[in-house]
């Protein structure tokens, strides 16, 4: 018996279901892209977050750092300056009596060698340069504390010269010569050495009561 049956013709599965597999396949690995894809932009925005607040506060506690050692500082100084004081009354003692020494080599005296000086500290401000903190800070705010933290440095600096100049103007007095016999052109070197040691030592007072004035103002400048 023949088959009479007319109807549409059917195409088989096997074709069917890799065409169906192959649209699948890319629809796939369009999605699976789009997934990486924000993934990784989520990922690198939120590294830029992290390293943002990570600056910030970098820069939140140099400030905090910097701004009490500049409030030590300024107690430092008004410590240095009754020290530096008393300091140059004994200078101006041991001019007056080097006068009386030239007049008679036998006047028998002082001579003190004692300078009081506490350094100013720089700890805050090294540790903002070296955690590069400075380099987060509005251009205007690191240059302050540059030029302040440089006067600093540069005020310690002419202390260290002020006891090098002080004890070296002495040193005839430590060269052995008998009591009383201490030749005059000595006598004038130490005179001398010691002016240069007083000139230096009210150039290093004004410069601290400068520098006082300094940061005063900084500790009320805003951030």
């Amino acid at each position: 018996m023949e088959n009479t049956d007319t109807g549409p013709p059917v195409d088989p599965p096997a074709e069917t279901a890799g065409r169906s597999h192959h649209a699948f396949g890319w629809r796939y690995i369009m999605v699976e892209l789009t997934i990486v894809t924000a993934g990784l932009f989520i990922a690198l925005m939120l590294n830029s977050v992290v390293e943002w607040v990570h600056h910030k506060q970098l820069v939140r506690d140099a400030r905090r750092n910097m701004q009490h050692e500049i409030g030590q500082n300024r107690q430092i100084i008004r410590k240095d300056l009754v020290d530096l004081k008393a300091t140059l009354g004994r200078v101006e003692a041991n001019i007056a009596q080097l006068h009386r020494m030239l007049r008679d080599p036998s006047a028998h005296g002082t001579l003190s060698t004692e300078i009081i000086y506490n350094g100013l500290d720089d700890a805050a401000w090294q540790t903002t340069r070296n955690t590069d903190a400075l380099s987060y800070m509005p251009f205007d705010e690191a240059q302050r504390y540059s030029d302040l933290y440089g006067t600093i440095d540069y005020v310690n600096g002419r202390a260290l010269t002020l006891v090098d100049t002080n004890f070296n103007s002495m040193a005839p007095a430590e060269m052995g010569y008998p009591t009383g016999q201490l030749p005059q052109q000595e006598i004038t070197s130490m005179l001398r050495g010691s002016a240069q040691t007083k000139i230096n030592l009210i150039t290093l007072m004004q410069m601290l009561q400068q520098l006082d004035g300094q940061l005063a103002k900084e500790k009320g400048a805003p951030e």
